[in-house]
């Protein structure tokens, strides 16, 4: 009987070592799988964050060019319409006297 109650006792720790080698076998794949998936999300983030970022930088340069052609258009028509307007250096001397005499 004893033996008996040995021999199942036995059984039963070997099962149990069994079962916990399965245990660590089915966590070790988990991980391997959890690792896998990270490295692949993680590759396809960085590859999409980069594509986006791309896109946006390139989208801001044509913007800043844009804007830039526009004023500086703006400013040379500007120019031109200054040049076009003639100088009244009369009216002008005359406002600088009539400012200066009352000082």
């Amino acid at each position: 009987m004893e033996s008996e109650e040995v021999n199942v006792i036995a059984h039963l720790l070997e099962v149990e070592q069994n079962a916990s080698l399965l245990i660590k076998d089915a966590q070790n794949d988990a991980n391997e799988i959890l690792s896998e998936a990270r490295a692949k999300a993680d590759a396809e983030y960085t590859e999409e964050f980069q594509k986006i970022s791309a896109r946006l930088e390139t989208d801001y340069n044509n913007r800043v060019d844009e804007i830039s052609k526009k004023y500086k258009k703006i400013i040379n028509d500007y120019q031109v319409d200054l040049e076009k307007t003639g100088k009244n250096t009369q009216a002008f001397t005359a406002l600088l006297k009539k400012t200066l005499s009352e000082l």
